[in-house]
């Protein structure tokens, strides 16, 4: 078996049952090799009743668990240790955790504040990573919104160079000239003339001297 072969070499005929070096010695050192006390202590803490299992075999169970955890040697220190590795749900935590040899509160904590270190090195630097890929791919905003009016001088380019009149706007249904040009076919509102437009008759803005309605008067 594999126990014979592990144990071949340090047990012997010769080898005594009892006393130092004898085949019970070794028996327990490789027991305690394989099955270190702190694995046999979390062991007890987590045992819980399974389901369909008989309370007193249950509580059978956990006096065997007892026995190989040795809780009567245990202090308010080690208790501690047991109910924070059964607590934790992190189970990456409790590998490091399990990894500490003779633990106790003090190494416990240590590792724990190292972990959530990491831990939080780990993510502040997934945040950042996250941010600068956003901004890589982030489409460039236009200068000028598609919604942006633009003056009639800028858009115009088939006005002949040196021209101070606009190109008529489009044509709508409508009896009444425009208030600002008096020209037939669109609304001020939507006339290409500018709103700051200087009138040559009253020399007020808002409309050309066709539209004025001084002159008129």
């Amino acid at each position: 078996s594999d126990l014979r072969s592990r144990l071949a070499s340090q047990i012997t005929p010769a080898t005594e049952v009892l006393g130092a070096n004898g085949c019970l010695e070794i028996l327990q050192d490789d027991f305690n090799g394989r099955y270190p006390l702190v694995l046999r202590r979390l062991d007890y803490f987590n045992r819980r009743q399974i389901d369909g299992e008989l309370f007193t075999d249950f509580i059978s169970k956990l006096e065997e668990l007892s026995k190989l955890a040795d809780l009567d040697k245990l202090t308010t220190d080690d208790i501690l240790v047991f109910s924070s590795l059964c607590g934790t749900k992190n189970k990456e935590l409790l590998d490091d955790l399990l990894k500490v040899e003779d633990p106790n509160l003090k190494k416990i904590k240590k590792a724990a504040r190292v972990f959530e270190s990491k831990a939080t090195t780990k993510a502040k630097l997934k945040i950042a990573d996250a941010e600068t890929i956003s901004k890589i791919e982030k489409p460039r905003q236009p200068r000028h919104p598609g919604n942006q009016r633009q003056d009639w001088r800028s858009t115009n380019k088939s006005q002949p160079r040196g021209s101070t009149k606009p190109t008529p706007m489009p044509a709508v249904n409508d009896d009444r000239p425009c208030g600002r040009c008096n020209v037939m076919g669109h609304h001020a509102k939507t006339c290409s003339w500018p709103k700051d437009t200087i009138c040559k008759g009253c020399k007020k803005r808002g409309h050309i001297k066709p539209a004025c309605r001084e002159r008129k008067a």
